[in-house]
């Protein structure tokens, strides 16, 4: 895989390459830049894997929930992000860098990883489909330089992912009653 800074201005793109599986690769054109697979059918354990880093994502709690990145094999927190209850919330790295992750559109479809400023950095519009999801990935140029940009476009559509599957579960929920 190539390190996707290197592509700095090209169209990006989430696509699932089945829909039966929790499958995901970013890509431009036809060129795979990173993946995304979760580890079970259900669960939220996922493994993203790029160029510069491969990292395990996890979401965990109810009342309190955080979505941890580690190293594959270590339990040390990479990064954690925790969400409030409209799905925004703040990504704080081990390192000490910070990022907001927030809605930016207006049906709260669009969402994007912006600095601390709240200006946009990685910016992802869904388009998903019957049992298929996909996102178009705009990165802006402010971001390409930034030791972190792997690991926020794979989070960011981890967390768009998680986000469906809720909204699905919910609607299977209200359907059946």
């Amino acid at each position: 895989m190539r390190n996707f800074r290197e592509l700095s201005g090209q169209p990006l793109r989430w696509a699932q390459p089945s829909a039966f599986t929790r499958e995901y690769e970013l890509r431009a054109g036809d060129e795979v830049l990173a993946t995304l697979r979760w580890q079970k059918t259900f669960g939220s354990l996922a493994l993203a894997a790029a160029a510069d880093g491969t990292w395990t994502f996890k979401r965990s709690g109810f009342l309190n929930p955080k979505v941890t990145v580690r190293v594959p094999g270590s339990e040390a927190d990479v990064a954690v992000l925790r969400p409030g209850w409209r799905g925004e919330g703040a990504l704080e790295l081990s390192a000490g860098r910070r990022y907001q992750w927030r809605n930016a559109g207006f049906w709260r479809s669009e969402w994007a990883f912006a600095d601390v400023a709240g200006e946009p950095l990685v910016q992802f519009k869904p388009e998903f489909a019957f049992f298929k999801q996909a996102a178009e990935v705009t990165v802006d140029p402010r971001a390409a330089p930034l030791p972190d940009l792997s690991l926020l476009t794979l989070l960011g559509w981890y967390l768009m992912v998680l986000m469906s599957e809720d909204a699905a579960a919910g609607a299977a929920v209200i359907a059946g009653t």
